[in-house]
Formats: structure tokens, sequence, C-alpha cells
């Protein structure tokens, strides 16, 4: 092995002429298997069980009940393709959305190993590349529960895959290929706005990679595919009185030339990139393999890659650290050839000493990251994460380590609370929950059919209130999923006393006042 890791860094450090990177051809056709397959089964060794809070929850019940709504968190595309897989027999659905992230975000190494052999890399940086991206910390912990991102990385990589190919290669497709590239880069733009924000850097490579011969016949194939990609949603969310995903992204674009904010984001998001890549050889590998990228895609690279950071760097949520997913997509595709560049800098210092420094440098990108994770996640629930308020402390579950380690393995909070939660229940009553903790509750609910008889209500706090006086006065029991999004103080505790009961709590009417008077109507299903 060491002989073989030796002639790799040989060859990378060889002087070439100008058409140095047509010499990297894509061999070793067992070599991306491998590599897929490896993270797989790492993925499958600490994939999250069942069900889940908050998006995950969402997403295994919008899946098994093919839930194509047009909001821009519901991803009807996503929820379409999801949709038979949740409905493998032999396992539980949740279960399988979870693993369906987990094929996803394995594959995705796929064209992601392809496109480093052709910015340069050898077969061995590449490796190292590919699965120091597989067990970094978003990647990762996006690969083992039911998630979006999984789906959008597999896409965006293989897009890039191709249209280097076109420029690098001179293979550009057939007019009906840049067709169907436009209509790929269209539908899943429509589905998610991290693919969207790529489609500025598609737009240069494909202008790049078109036969000069054929160039207009291939510009307009790729728009047509693209905008009929585009219109379908767009027009469904405008008739439902919705924004498309383009005026959403122009929208977030635009937000980013406020300065109010500015350097706090910036801090934010060099937090998220060192913990992404906490061994810092994968970024410098990356700032080095910068400068070895072809001319002709350098820049649309780097276009990808700005375009990546500034979309989430003014996106105010609480889980944008996800959406910087994208830009370490590319770092981990530029750190490859620039791995071969270090490899080669230790070659030419010492001699005889590549294999050894290239099995070093593998495992500092590819098994220290877990072991740091791990080992920040079991110190730091005594410092600053335990005490930030924005992260909600739900039952069961350490907000510590569910934030900083990936692995979910044993991660069953949200199902235990939605089971006890339901058992709870009186006959008939109506149960009101916020979005997080309703995931759960409406997989079970809806799903698996537990406590047909309950009203489940997704509604934020401020409705509760009106909700629990319209129940009570149905002659309804009122109970509330959870009451940390009612401090003393509130409104609903103002008329209501909240009494545990199990992981939940019952909401009893204090006598009324002689001013007071109920809500009319039935209960209504208010926006979550």
């Amino acid at each position: 092995m060491a002989e073989w890791f030796k002639a790799a860094v040989l060859k990378t450090a060889r002087p070439s002429g100008p058409r140095r990177f047509e010499s990297y051809s894509l061999r070793h056709p067992l070599v991306p298997i491998a590599v897929v397959l490896a993270a797989l089964l790492f993925y499958a060794c600490s994939l999250a069980p069942g069900t889940l809070w908050g998006d995950p929850g969402k997403l295994q019940r919008a899946a098994w009940l093919l839930d194509l709504q047009l909001l821009e968190t519901s991803h009807p595309v996503w929820v379409a393709l999801m949709h038979p897989i949740v409905h493998l027999p032999g396992a539980e659905p949740a279960w399988l959305g979870n693993a369906g992230s987990a094929l996803l975000s394995s594959l995705a190494l796929w064209p992601a190993f392809r496109i480093m052999r052709r910015l340069g890399a050898t077969s061995t940086a590449s490796v190292t590349a590919c699965l120091a991206l597989a067990v970094s910390h978003t990647y990762w912990l996006h690969a083992v529960v039911t998630e979006v991102y999984a789906l959008n990385s597999l896409v965006a990589l293989l897009l890039l895959d191709r249209l280097t190919a076109s420029v690098l290669e001179g293979r550009p497709p057939s007019r009906g290929g840049w067709l169907l590239l436009g209509l790929a880069a269209g539908v899943f733009s429509a589905n998610h706005l991290l693919v969207a924000c790529w489609i500025p850097g598609f737009a240069w490579l494909a202008a790049r990679g078109a036969d000069a011969g054929r160039r207009r016949q291939a510009h307009l194939a790729a728009a047509g595919g693209l905008l009929a990609g585009l219109l379908p949603m767009a027009a469904a969310r405008l008739a439902a009185g919705l924004p498309s995903s383009a005026m959403l992204l122009a929208d977030h674009m635009a937000r980013s030339l406020r300065l109010e904010g500015a350097l706090a984001d910036v801090s934010l998001a060099a937090a998220c990139l060192i913990y992404q890549f906490p061994i810092p050889l994968v970024i410098g590998a990356a700032l080095a393999g910068l400068t070895r990228l072809p001319s002709r895609v350098r820049g649309p690279i780097l276009l990808l890659y700005g375009a990546s950071v500034l979309l989430p760097l003014r996106y105010d949520v609480k889980d944008r650290f996800a959406f910087f997913l994208p830009s370490y997509l590319l770092i981990a595709v530029v750190a490859a050839p620039g791995l071969d560049r270090i490899l080669a800098w230790i070659q030419s210092r010492l001699a005889g000493a590549a294999g050894p420094a290239a099995s070093c440098l593998a495992l500092l990108a590819v098994a220290a990251p877990p072991v740091v994770y791990d080992g920040v996640a079991r110190r730091l629930p005594g410092l600053a994460l335990s005490r930030v308020d924005a992260i909600r402390q739900l039952p069961g579950r350490d907000k510590a380590r569910y934030h900083l380690y990936p692995g979910k393995r044993g991660e069953t909070s949200a199902g235990l609370f939605a089971q006890a939660a339901l058992a709870a229940v009186g006959p008939g009553a109506v149960l009101l929950a916020d979005f997080t903790v309703w995931a759960p509750l409406s997989y079970l609910h809806d799903v698996e059919r537990r406590r047909p008889d309950v009203r489940l209500v997704h509604a934020d706090a401020a409705w509760h209130l009106d909700l629990a006086l319209r129940a009570a006065a149905e002659g309804r029991e009122v109970f509330v999923a959870a009451v940390d999004v009612h401090p003393e103080g509130s409104p609903l505790r103002a008329r209501f006393e909240l009494v545990p009961i199990g992981p939940i709590h019952k909401a009893v009417l204090r006598p009324a006042g002689s001013g007071d008077t109920f809500p009319a109507g039935p209960i209504p299903a208010p926006p979550g």
C-alpha cells in the first residue's frame, strides 16, 4: 500500500505540459464503489433508529402520506421521490427515511470522486477527500436523519460532474443532454434554494463547455430546460398566493447587502467551517488545491462557493448551519488536488516518506474528526452551548450532544416522548403542539395511526390560548405538548392551570371572570 501511495505522489509531483489534466482518466472503477460502500456502512452504524424532532419528523410523515405542499420548507420533489422508499415492506417508515438519506449521501461521493480526479487529483487524494467529507459534521449529520440535504448534494454534484467533463474533457452533451441538465437544475432548484444558488456557476460552466459550433443551440436548450423545471412550481406557488423560489432567493440575497449584524454572521460562518473540518488539513489542502485548478473551471468554482456562502450568511433561521453544506462540498472537491500538492512537498523534502505521510494525512482527515466531535460533545454540556436559550431542551435529549455529535445511533427521545404523550391524553381530547414537538407526535398519530380519537393541532404558541378556549367551549379536554413555550405570566397560563401528566400538561380552565367570553365556532386549523 505504501508503494501505491508513493507512486501516486511521484506522479503528481512530475512536471507536466499544458494538457496535464487530460492525463488523469477516471481509472480504478472499483475505488469509488468502495468509497460509497464504506460511507454507507459508516452511516448505517450511526443511523437514527426512528422518528425525530422537527424537520426530520415532519418529512418522515410527509413522505409516507405524499403530502405535497407548496411551502418553502415542504420540498415536494423530495417528498415524491422518497414516498416509494418509505413504503418498502419490512421496515419502519421513519427508519427507511433515515436510511434513504444515508444512501443518497453515500452515492453523492461517487460524482465527488469523479470531479476530484478530473481536477487532477490522484485516487489516493480523492479517496481521502471523499471520506473527509463523509465524516464532516454537517454532511454526516444529515446523512443519518431524514432530510432533504442529501438529495441536494447528490444532484448538485452530479450536475457539476457533467459540466466539468464538458469543460475539461471536451465532451459536451448533445442538445437533448443540455435540455435535461437545465431541466434537472430547474426542478431541484424549485425544490430547494440551496440548489438554486448554484445556477449562476452552472451557467458559467455551461458557457465554457458548449461546443463552439453549436453554442447557441446548447444555451437555448439548457435555458429552456431550466425554465421548464422552474415554471410549474413557480406557477403553482403564485396561484396559491405564495412567492416563487426565485423571489425567495432574490429576497435572501438582498438581505446580504445589509451591514447590520454582518460581523456576527461572518463569525458564525467561520465557526461552522472550522467545526466542519476540525483538522486544519482539509481547509489548508483546499487553499493549496485552488492554485492547481484548471483556469477554465477556477472562476466558476469560486462563483459556486461564493453563492453557497452568501445565501446562508444572512438567512436568519435556527438551523442556518445546514445551509452552508454546499460550500463544504466544494471545499472537499478542491482539497483533493491540494492533498497531492502537500504530499509532493513532503516527498521533495523527505525522500521515501510519501507512503507514511499519505497514511498519516488520511488518518488525520478521516479518523480524527469523529473523535473530536465525540470529545467536544462530552465536555461542552457544562459550557456555552448548553446555556444557549435558542437551542431548545427537549425531553430525553441532550441538546449539546445532539447538535455537536453528528451520529444519531440510539437517538430515541422523540419517539419515546410521542408514545408517552399520546398515552397520557384523555379520550377525544385536543392536544396542542408547536412544530418541533408536533413532528414526532404527528408521525405516530398519522402514520402509525395511534390514538386516532385525539385531535392533534399543530400551532405556534401564540394560537394556543384561543384554541384551548374553543376546545373548552366544546367540552373537550385540552392538553399542551410542551410548556417551555408558555413561561410564567403568559396568556395561556393566565386562563389555564397547566397540570403535569406524564411528559405533557393538561390545561385546566381557571374560574372565569364576570366579563369573560369564549370564542365562538369550531376549533380552526391555524397555520403552523
